[in-house]
């Protein structure tokens, strides 16, 4: 739900107050607060604001009340502006002060968290010079609906994990996977790149020769990249006449970020598999298995692979690890990092659970802990 929606929606219900002389407002917090800046709450008649731990203050130019302090004979209708105790005060209301005129509740719109935490659509909307481009990721959702998909991540676990089982299952790899020495059997259905960072050591001549590669490498896959990489593509040769297809990826605060809709603005993730996730859940995979994606770096201090660097064109561009795998990073900008993905792993964890969809972890080893954990080789017994 978008923030616009959720607005409409809450006017729809307070547009029983037209009318009444005297209504109060239970809460007097932010949710509050959102209420007047956004709705249409205003243009009624509010006389009285409620609020049992807050009593004495003022809000919005008048003097909070504790409930036992109102007289209730002369409030016609009461909006319940606290989201996490709407239940608990309506209760009050009718069992403690027998209040039996007009009660406006906010939860029962679809709403699974206050309404001011949902992201504006016009926030996430796509600019122009792209629409076009981004919109034709139309095709693609629910096209794989109840489905199960792996997405494959480039750690070094797949070494020790036999690939080949899943070669009659959906797959969706990234990056380097293109050099695994299963790569032909496994033959993935998608293949997904990250926003590229271009650095002095990783600049666009280092991204043209690799992008080139994976192009003369890869197979015929349905490829995912970057807007920003759009001009290079073009360029390059080796993905003519491919399927090649675009996100727009920008940083969105994934408190708020709960529609996945890869026609308009995607979640930049710390990580590519949370690009992958948004594609999976929005094609309608119903169940979407994680394998290779360990995350174990911040306690190894070693950014490792399936492969050996020297294999990689770009093995030595790597912006965030030396040459031999060491991290580049402080270790409190790791934290930082570690601590974003894993809120963003959360939030599409919320997502997905919403919409009846299931992300197992069948990574062998590593300490991502935010999805429910399965044995890789027992899925295909």
């Amino acid at each position: 739900m978008y923030l616009e929606e959720s607005i409409k929606r809450i006017n729809e219900k307070l547009a029983i107050l037209k009318g009444r002389q005297s209504v109060a407002v239970w809460g007097a917090a932010e949710n509050t607060v959102r209420l007047f800046q956004y709705t249409d709450i205003a243009k009624y008649k509010i006389e009285t604001i409620i609020d049992n731990g807050k009593c004495g203050e003022t809000f919005w130019g008048k003097a909070v009340l504790h409930a036992d302090k109102v007289n209730w004979d002369t409030i016609d209708a009461i909006v319940i502006s606290a989201f996490y105790k709407e239940n608990e005060i309506f209760n009050e209301l009718k069992n403690k002060y027998s209040f039996d005129k007009v009660i406006v509740t906010l939860n029962d719109i679809g709403q699974e968290k206050p309404f001011y935490k949902h992201m504006m659509q016009s926030e996430i909307m796509v600019p122009s010079e792209y629409r076009d481009i981004i919109h034709r990721n139309k095709r693609f959702q629910n096209i794989h609906q109840g489905e199960t998909i792996f997405i494959i991540g480039n750690g070094p676990s797949i070494k020790n994990t036999d690939l080949k089982k899943m070669k009659d299952a959906k797959k969706m790899v990234v990056s380097n996977f293109y050099l695994h020495k299963d790569y032909k059997t496994v033959n993935p259905d998608y293949y997904c790149l990250a926003q590229f960072t271009y650095t002095d050591i990783f600049d666009e001549d280092s991204a043209y020769k690799w992008l080139s590669d994976i192009g003369n490498n890869s197979g015929e896959p349905c490829y995912f990249f970057n807007i920003s990489e759009k001009r290079l593509i073009d360029q390059c040769g080796s993905f003519k006449r491919k399927n090649v297809n675009y996100m727009y990826l920008d940083v969105i605060n994934y408190d708020y970020y709960d529609e996945i809709d890869i026609t308009n603005k995607m979640m930049c993730g710390q990580s590519v598999t949370i690009d992958c996730i948004q594609l999976a859940i929005y094609m309608g995979f119903q169940s979407i298995y994680l394998v290779g994606i360990e995350h174990s770096e911040i306690l190894s201090r070693q950014y490792d692979y399936f492969y050996d660097r020297g294999q990689s064109l770009v093995g030595d561009k790597d912006l965030y690890a030396l040459n031999d795998g060491r991290i580049r990073e402080e270790f409190r900008l790791q934290l930082y990092s570690r601590n974003n993905l894993w809120r963003q792993y959360e939030s599409l964890k919320a997502i997905a659970e919403a919409r009846k969809v299931k992300i197992y972890n069948a990574t062998k080893g590593g300490i991502l802990d935010v999805f429910e954990r399965v044995d890789y080789d027992s899925l295909f017994h």
